[in-house]
């Protein structure tokens, strides 16, 4: 499926106390045994967290990540999150545990390459340190934050709610029925687009909730209310996108 369309999101409010499952919307599931060209490409999949479900632990990632958090609530280390909260972390960054709340939570985990799986702390803390020896980027300045998208903002034009040198950004734009949003140009990290609220109508389909789009470098999101009107999210990774590790 290309990157460039728009792909529906399925079972998001199916949270069932025992469910932990992941779903595969783009690219290849996180597994070490895949083939280079197996990797290629931006990552998405949908993490499904019953109420009854264990915390996952402590772990960190050799990529950069946003997760967007589709239905329930839960807490993310000292981080509360509900439908309409974004989390981001820097690759080697190490973030949770993430505990689901009473009705569960679910999320999409949005990367701009594929990861090869997770290291759980404090198992991995020697490569930690030895991968941080290697990065460009001090341990201190390593980003592990929340954003709420749920915030009064003026209809029809986009608000970046956090916006920093590196390219990182976070936009939302609600569009009531009738309007447009004046196009948006991704940088050179790559950025997913996710439909918070409403329906997105688009190339003859409606896209409800949790949908996402996969938009690369200088590509133009052209979006608008339709008759349902809509609310979407931009997350846009740092212009420097390499994973640091298989």
């Amino acid at each position: 499926m290309s990157g460039s369309q728009w792909i529906p999101v399925e079972g998001a409010s199916d949270l069932p106390p025992a469910r932990l499952e992941r779903v595969i919307s783009l690219g290849q599931i996180s597994t070490p045994d895949l083939a280079p060209a197996q990797r290629e490409g931006p990552q998405a999949y949908l993490v499904a967290q019953g109420s009854a479900t264990d915390p996952l632990s402590v772990h960190f990632h050799t990529v950069d990540q946003f997760q967007y958090f589709a239905h329930g609530s839960g807490v993310v280390g000292s981080h509360e999150v509900r439908h309409g909260t974004v989390h981001y972390s820097d690759a080697l960054t190490p973030y949770g545990p993430l505990r689901p709340g009473e009705t569960g939570m679910s999320y999409l985990t949005l990367r701009a390459v594929h990861d090869g799986g997770v290291r759980y702390m404090p198992q991995s803390k020697a490569e930690l340190s030895e991968l941080l020896d290697r990065s460009d980027r001090r341990a201190g300045d390593r980003r592990n934050v929340t954003v709420e998208l749920a915030r009064p903002v003026e209809p029809g034009r986009w608000h970046h709610l956090r916006e920093e040198p590196d390219g990182l950004r976070i936009s939302v734009v609600d569009l009531p029925p009738g309007t447009e949003a004046a196009p948006l140009t991704i940088g050179p990290g790559g950025a997913y687009a996710v439909v918070v609220a409403g329906v997105l109508a688009a190339a003859g389909s409606r896209f409800e909730p949790g949908a996402l789009r996969w938009l690369g470098d200088a590509e133009v999101l052209e979006v608008d209310g339709g008759a349902e009107g809509v609310q979407i999210a931009v997350l846009q990774y740092p212009g420097r996108v390499a994973a640091l590790a298989g």
